[in-house]
């Protein structure tokens, strides 16, 4: 598992409040979090997916297959 270590260090008489520097934190990680949920979702919706055969397509009513 890949660890990333974030610091913030304001800087002094930035002349930004700090809900300031938290919203312009909160911009710039959120579409990296966005990206890393898509790569995920897409990673485990391709590893689930079943494959589809042409023979299930037929709705034959073969006792065989309901065995």
């Amino acid at each position: 598992m890949k660890e990333f270590i974030v610091s913030i260090t304001t800087v002094p008489d930035s002349g930004l409040p700090a809900a300031a520097v938290a919203g312009v934190v909160l911009a710039a990680l959120l579409p990296v979090a966005a990206v890393a949920f898509g790569v995920v979702y897409c990673h485990r919706k391709s590893r689930t997916e079943v494959p589809q055969n042409e023979e299930d397509d037929d709705n034959s009513s073969d006792p065989k297959t309901f065995l």
